[in-house]
């Protein structure tokens, strides 16, 4: 089997496993599905941003101060790839690949970059008016929406702070609810460590358990399937060029 053919079959099992947790768990971030991507880096899943604070840039190609707005975005995007931060850009104008990966790709544009990502709730509005920024913490939680990056940046970096497990009994739930949607493995993580820590509280999750506890497996054999055939794909390039070098 090609190389191609192989990582194509694991991408759909991937997405196929994550659909099956999204049925007693709804995602919480829209259009960063394989046929949603445009360029930049791959998001591998929902479960990728868990832990993560989101920078999300709401843009179009026919718009000049999001295209003047890009190689700065790149730029802070670099700045933080040691951080747990995430730049996502969001086209939201008729989709053009083409158009778009040229645009990035002069601009050194690395982040991911898809067609609509975004919150699948409590997405800030841009009033219809783009470039618009948006930065969400790792609880799920917007703080920050506006036109200007310094901000958007000022926000991001003071979150960076709080990353982490979370102190208080309200962080605590706050994030669970969030890894619920985005990492039913992490959820579950964090719940049993409420238990010993609130364990009054934490019956509260007692009934939803099992199923959290399923979807999470689910989640591991995805990022199992998903890994290896990575591997599979990197052993198929290295003998490909063996092949090459034999042939010479």
């Amino acid at each position: 089997m090609k190389a191609g053919v192989r990582v194509a079959r694991s991408l759909v099992l991937a997405f196929a496993l994550a659909a099956s947790c999204g049925a007693a768990l709804a995602d919480a971030w829209k259009n960063i599905g394989e046929s949603d991507w445009i360029g930049g880096a791959r998001l591998k899943s929902q479960a990728s941003l868990a832990g993560k604070v989101v920078l999300v840039d709401v843009w179009g190609k026919d718009c000049p101060p999001c295209r003047a707005l890009l190689p700065r975005l790149a730029q802070t995007w670099e700045s933080f790839r040691d951080k747990p931060f995430v730049v996502i850009g969001s086209h939201r104008q008729a989709r053009d690949d083409a158009a778009v990966k040229a645009l990035i790709s002069e601009n050194g544009v690395t982040y991911p970059v898809y067609q609509g990502a975004g919150l699948v709730n409590g997405e800030p509005s841009s009033g219809g008016s783009i470039p618009f920024l948006y930065v969400v913490n790792q609880r799920g939680k917007v703080i920050y929406s506006g036109r200007s990056l310094p901000e958007a940046t000022e926000a991001a970096v003071n979150a960076f702070e709080t990353v982490g497990d979370p102190k208080t009994l309200e962080e605590t739930k706050e994030e669970i609810e969030y890894l619920k949607e985005v990492s039913p493995k992490e959820a579950v993580r964090l719940i049993k460590k409420m238990r010993g820590k609130w364990p009054k509280e934490a019956e509260a999750y007692k009934d939803g358990f099992a199923a959290l506890v399923a979807a999470a497996r689910e989640q591991v054999a995805a990022e199992k399937a998903a890994e290896k055939e990575k591997a599979a794909q990197a052993r198929a390039v290295r003998g490909h060029k063996g092949a090459g070098r034999k042939a010479k």
